[in-house]
C-alpha cells in the first residue's frame, strides 16, 4: 500500500528500526518519550506495540497526538513524523498486525541470540513480552518534517498549522 505522505526513502529508514521513539504529552502538558517496538508500516500508517499500563498508553487515551523521530544516519537526514494514534481492536487488521508482530519478535530475538553467540556475550537479555500483554497502536501519519544536513527544512503537510493539535 503506497502512502501519500510517507515517501519510500522514509519508509526504508523506518522499516530498519526495531524500536521507534514515541513522544506524547499528558493532560497537564508534561512530555513523555519512550521507545516502542516497531511492528509494521503500511501506507501512511505506522503500527507499534506497547503495554497497557505505561505513561504512553495513559497519555494516548487522553490525547492521541504523537511525534516519532527517526534518522537516516547514512545521509544525515532527520525525520519528525506527526500523527494521531488509535488503539487497534480485535478485528481483521488487528489479527494481521498481531501475526506480523509475532514474526518480527522472533526475527529480533533470533538476531540478538546469533550476535550474542558470535561475540560470546552472555549478558544480553533475550526475553520478549508475551503477545497477550501487548497492545497495538496505529498511527495515522498527518505530517512529515525533514531536516537535512545543512539544516534545510521540508514539510509534507502541515499538521500543526491546520489546527489539528
Amino acid at each position: 500500500m503506497e502512502g501519500k505522505i510517507i515517501s519510500q526513502a522514509i519508509k526504508a529508514v523506518i522499516s530498519q528500526q526495531e524500536f521507534i521513539p514515541i513522544a506524547t504529552i499528558d493532560k497537564d502538558g508534561c512530555p513523555n518519550v519512550a521507545n516502542k517496538f516497531m511492528i509494521s508500516l503500511e501506507g501512511d500508517n505506522i503500527y507499534f506495540g506497547d503495554f497497557a499500563n505505561g505513561r504512553t498508553w495513559r497519555n494516548l487515551k487522553h490525547l492521541p497526538n504523537v511525534s516519532i523521530a527517526v534518522m537516516d544516519a547514512n545521509n544525515l537526514i532527520d525525520y519528525q513524523i506527526n500523527g494521531k494514534a488509535t488503539l487497534l481492536n480485535s478485528d481483521v487488521d488487528y489479527n494481521k498486525i498481531l501475526v506480523e508482530c509475532s514474526s518480527r519478535q522472533v526475527r529480533f530475538v533470533t538476531k540478538r541470540l546469533i550476535e550474542a553467540v558470535r561475540k560470546e556475550n552472555r549478558k544480553i537479555k533475550y526475553e520478549v513480552p508475551l503477545l497477550e500483554k501487548v497492545i497495538i497502536w496505529q498511527v495515522k501519519v498527518d505530517e512529515v518534517v525533514e531536516l537535512g544536513p545543512s539544516a534545510e527544512l521540508r514539510q509534507q503537510n502541515d499538521f500543526f498549522t491546520r489546527g489539528k493539535r
